[in-house]
């Protein structure tokens, strides 16, 4: 048996762009992506901060500013009011004996354990959605990519059905013409 070639039919390539707005690409028999500088820059910092607040969430310090500030606005408010509101008025009436302050103390002292607790809680809440806005903002150069391409992929899908319409058109009026010489010559030999 013969070794002839195979004839393989390769998808054409389309080009689009957005005059730089949201990078370029191709599609077909070529797929390509050309990101903005932008893109680039908004990946690169996505990247780093994702990996920044996903460490955070996994294994939580609560050293963020946020966090210590809030911290040190609520021990410094809690312990103002404590003193202001119970022990100072106590201590000028001579009521600071015994196992009442001690009652006071244990009370602010769950209190203040409590709201340390809702302010973790918080804390790791804040975190999860600025790791979920990362990843979201990860994601826009991919989707503008996809957006692209499937862009480029209807472009180039019109431009192969035209081309499909054109040698249709082009094989029919032949088929027509080589029918219509055949006719002919097919009656003027009939006639003979």
């Amino acid at each position: 048996m013969g070794g002839g070639k195979k004839s393989s039919s390769s998808l054409p390539t389309v080009s689009i762009g957005t005059g730089g707005l949201y990078g370029s690409g191709t599609a077909g028999g070529s797929n390509t992506f050309n990101p903005t500088d932008f893109q680039k820059g908004l990946v690169q910092t996505s990247q780093n901060g994702i990996n920044k607040y996903l460490e955070q969430l996994i294994n939580p310090s609560y050293d963020s500013e946020v966090f210590k500030a809030g911290t040190k606005q609520r021990n410094r408010l809690a312990n103002q009011s404590f003193e202001n509101n119970l022990m100072n008025p106590l201590s000028s009436r001579g009521l600071t004996r015994g196992s009442n302050v001690n009652a006071m103390g244990n009370s602010f002292a769950t209190t203040l354990a409590n709201l340390e607790n809702d302010a973790m809680a918080n804390e790791d809440a804040r975190v999860q959605s600025v790791l979920s806005s990362l990843l979201n903002t990860y994601q826009m150069p991919y989707n503008m990519m996809s957006g692209l391409q499937q862009n480029a992929l209807g472009l180039l899908n019109a431009q192969m059905q035209q081309q499909a319409q054109n040698q249709s058109s082009k094989d029919g009026l032949l088929g027509s013409l080589v029918g219509a010489v055949g006719s002919g010559v097919g009656g003027y030999l009939s006639r003979k």
